[in-house]
């Protein structure tokens, strides 16, 4: 559905109540054999949420560079959701369970 002013166009999902657009930004980082990722990426999917994966299979710039973003942090998934830096898998579950999740991405 979307609706058309003179300077604004919204699309709004037809299962979501807020316009693509103000959602926040959902960033996950992966790599192609982590069963963690692949969980993780199966609850966003399920939520039909939109997310960046930024994949760092055989990657050691990007790993560095995620290792300097979040001090010393190696492991995947890594998940961000607009600037807030959330976890891991476990951490993206537990937000769902408690429906803190929803609040985070601003539904």
């Amino acid at each position: 559905m979307a609706f058309v002013s003179d300077t604004l166009l919204i699309v709004i999902h037809p299962l979501k109540s807020k316009p693509l657009d103000i959602m926040k930004k959902i960033e996950i980082y992966t790599t192609n054999t982590c069963p963690f990722c692949f969980a993780a990426k199966d609850l966003l999917a399920k939520k039909d949420l939109d997310f960046t994966e930024v994949d760092l299979s055989g990657d050691a710039a990007g790993r560095a560079a995620l290792k300097e973003r979040l001090n010393g942090l190696t492991s995947v998934p890594q998940i961000f959701i607009g600037d807030t830096h959330i976890g891991g898998c476990d951490d993206l579950y537990a937000l769902e369970k408690s429906g803190e999740l929803n609040t985070l991405l601003g539904e």
